[in-house]
């Protein structure tokens, strides 16, 4: 998880946001409590949407999804494509082999 200046401020978007704690990468079991850690991120840090910098998992050192400053897990980062439902339940190995298994 990171936050990054807000340019609309005139801070550095290439830059941890000041008032924030340091970025931080957790271990999740799922992506619906890597959504809720990044939700607590955001609200313990009192950030905004242009100082959220990140929500990445990672799986295997290769990202697999993304979470957006409303909670909203992505399965690209280009965020078109979003996780609904039992999908975020699954643990993360178990959704990835889902995704291998369908070619996604």
């Amino acid at each position: 998880m990171a936050s990054c200046g807000n340019p609309d401020f005139g801070q550095d978007p290439n830059a941890p946001y000041w008032m924030c704690e340091p970025d931080v990468m957790v271990d999740v079991e799922t992506l619906e409590e890597a959504s809720q850690r990044c939700r607590d991120f955001i609200r313990e840090n009192e950030l905004g949407v242009g100082h959220w910098a990140g929500g990445q998992v990672y799986f295997d050192g290769e990202q697999i999804a993304y979470i957006s400053y409303n909670g909203r897990v992505w399965a690209d980062v280009d965020l078109h494509n979003d996780i609904t439902g039992d999908d975020l339940k699954l643990e993360i190995d178990d959704y990835v082999a889902a995704c291998q298994a369908s070619g996604d």
